[in-house]
């Protein structure tokens, strides 16, 4: 975020949150709307994540399609449309993994992360997904296969994050 402001002092920015957790943990979500340009959003996001804490899920997989739904409603009426997503561990659902899970048929509402991720692409948001671990893999396959692919209007990239810390952003691979 201070590279963008560096690089760009005049850009009226706005950024939003949305964490998300497993079914079950309190709280189940955290949204932060977007903040209006004020000049200073990246100190307002900064403030807010420093107050994030990472905890709970008794298995692996988490509730992506709800941190998806939240994020799909938010207020996308900016020219420039970005999601950067980090995910260590898939959606619910032995169609995204084989790792032991509390919800193997998916969402217990039934609700799909390609669903969400058309809505986002038909608005022209392009999303950059962040691959802390190999256990994502099979779910961002599915989603290039199933959405990206055919989306028009949207780019889809996966960046590496243990090969971008190292090289920065700009060197992550697809």
């Amino acid at each position: 975020m201070d590279q963008v402001t560096e690089m760009h002092p005049n850009a009226l920015l706005r950024l939003a949150y949305v964490g998300y957790r497993d079914h079950g943990d309190v709280p189940h979500f955290e949204v932060m709307p977007f903040v209006e340009p004020d000049r200073e959003p990246a100190k307002t996001l900064k403030a807010r994540l420093k107050r994030v804490k990472a905890f709970g899920g008794g298995d692996g997989p988490e509730d992506v399609v709800g941190g998806l739904l939240h994020t799909a409603q938010l207020d996308w009426r900016s020219g420039t449309r970005l999601v950067i997503h980090f995910g260590d561990y898939p959606q619910h659902g032995r169609i995204y993994t084989d790792l032991p899970d509390d919800y193997p048929d998916g969402n217990p509402q039934g609700l799909t992360c390609e669903k969400f991720l058309s809505q986002l692409a038909a608005q022209r948001v392009d999303y950059h997904f962040a691959r802390i671990t190999d256990r994502t893999d099979r779910m961002v396959a599915i989603w290039q296969r199933e959405v990206y692919d055919n989306a028009m209007a949207a780019q889809f990239e996966v960046h590496d994050v243990r090969v971008t810390a190292r090289r920065g952003w700009q060197g992550g691979v697809q």
